[in-house]
C-alpha cells in the first residue's frame, strides 16, 4: 500500500510534487515544475465516488481518513447527523490561514469559527458505499494550512490560482457587509461558483402551457379568390 498511500497524499496536496531544474532558467516559474500534480491550477483535484460517480474535493483530510494515525480525528456518523453539522468544502470558503494565526477560528461569531467536530466530509467506505466522517477542530486547520502551503508552491510555480482569487474577493464581501454571514453559511461553495464563473444550480423554472397553433381561416373575397 506504501505507493498507493504515496499517491493519495500527493493527490491531497498533504505533499505536493515538484521538480526544481536551475538549468531551465533564472526564475522561480521556470525552474519549478509542479505539473505532477492533478488540477495544478485548483485548491483541489476532483475525484468520485465508484458507487455513486457523485464527485467530490479530494482534501488533505480524504487522504487523513485512510490512515489509521488519524483515527482520533474523524468520527463515523450517519447521515441524518451530517446534515446538522457544516460541509468541509462550506468551511474552507470561510476560513483563511491568516484566521488561523489571529486564532480567529476560536470566536464563535465569526465566519471562521469551526467547531470541534462540527466538521464533516463523504468518503468511501470499505465496502464502496459513502460515508459520513466529523473532523477534528485540528483536522480542519491541518488542511487549511496545507492549501496555504500548496498555493504558495502554485505561486512559486508561476501558476496563478483562481479559487484563491475568487475566496478573498467573497471574504472581502463579507467583512465589508456587502454579504451577510448568513448568506455565507448557507452558499459559501455557490458564492465560490459564482465568482468562478461556474454554473450554479437553480430552480428549474416552471412549465410553460402548451400554445395550440393558430386555427386556419379561410377568407373568400371578390373575384371568387380563396386566401387561407
Amino acid at each position: 500500500m506504501a505507493l498507493t498511500q504515496a499517491q493519495r497524499v500527493r493527490d491531497s496536496r498533504g505533499a505536493p510534487e515538484f521538480v526544481f531544474n536551475p538549468r531551465l532558467g533564472e526564475t522561480y516559474p521556470e525552474a519549478l515544475d509542479v505539473k505532477g500534480n492533478p488540477s495544478i491550477d485548483m485548491d483541489w483535484y476532483e475525484a468520485k465516488f465508484k458507487s455513486t460517480n457523485e464527485p467530490y474535493r479530494y482534501t488533505v483530510a480524504h487522504w487523513c481518513a485512510t490512515e489509521a494515525r488519524f483515527r482520533n480525528h474523524l468520527k463515523k456518523v450517519k447521515l441524518e447527523d451530517a446534515a446538522k453539522l457544516i460541509s468541509l468544502e462550506n468551511m474552507l470558503v470561510r476560513i483563511t490561514q491568516q484566521d488561523v494565526v489571529y486564532r480567529r477560528y476560536l470566536v464563535k461569531d465569526h465566519r471562521s469559527f469551526v467547531p470541534d467536530f462540527g466538521v464533516y466530509i463523504k468518503v468511501q467506505g470499505a465496502d464502496g458505499k459513502v460515508e459520513f466522517r466529523t473532523l477534528s477542530r485540528q483536522l480542519v486547520l491541518f488542511c487549511v494550512e496545507r492549501r496555504k502551503a500548496w498555493r504558495m508552491l502554485q505561486s512559486k510555480a508561476g501558476i496563478e490560482n483562481r479559487e484563491y482569487k475568487a475566496q478573498r474577493a467573497v471574504l472581502a464581501d463579507v467583512d465589508a457587509g456587502k454579504i451577510t454571514k448568513e448568506q455565507l453559511f448557507a452558499g459559501a461553495e455557490e458564492l465560490m461558483k459564482a465568482r468562478l464563473g461556474k454554473p450554479v444550480a437553480h430552480a428549474p423554472a416552471p412549465a410553460q402551457a402548451a400554445v395550440p397553433p393558430p386555427t386556419p381561416v379561410t377568407v373568400k373575397v371578390p373575384g371568387d379568390v380563396v386566401v387561407n
